[in-house]
């Protein structure tokens, strides 16, 4: 599928699925503990989301960094799919200094196993911290 055909596949797919989505701005508390914040930039729109109970802390993101080799360690530097550049670039080191200075757990389907873990500030820089993993039975 081209590039040009893809944004007609997805309006369409959305205007189906739309009596059953109700939508969200970033800011919002969409449940107890769970606030969106917005991380426009890689694609409009794109928002991560803020989770808390009492003392404990999430970011969950997807498109904001999508490696650890380049997008910690030179988050100035652009990343080819993200579709405004100037504002991918700004949000994703916001993002970075803000887990980095709240020292808080991130979690990404586009970062290392398990997905969940620390980002470090390191040189100019970040470094991905990766939570330790246990099996529980």
């Amino acid at each position: 599928m081209s590039a040009k055909q893809q944004p007609l596949v997805t309006q369409a797919n959305l205007k189906l699925a739309s009596p059953r989505l109700r939508l969200i701005k970033a800011g919002a508390e969409v449940a107890p503990g769970v606030t969106t914040f917005d991380t426009a930039g890689h694609t409009p729109g794109h928002m991560s989301v803020h989770i808390s109970s009492g003392r404990e802390e999430m970011l969950l993101t997807g498109d904001v960094v999508v490696d650890t080799a380049i997008g910690f360690q030179h988050p100035e530097w652009a990343f080819g799919f993200d579709l405004d550049v100037p504002q991918a670039t700004k949000t994703r080191m916001a993002f970075l200094d803000r887990a980095a200075a709240d020292k808080t757990l991130v979690g990404s389907y586009h970062l290392p196993f398990p997905g969940f873990g620390h980002v470090v500030r390191e040189a100019s820089g970040y470094r991905w911290l990766p939570a330790d993993w246990q099996w529980t039975t």
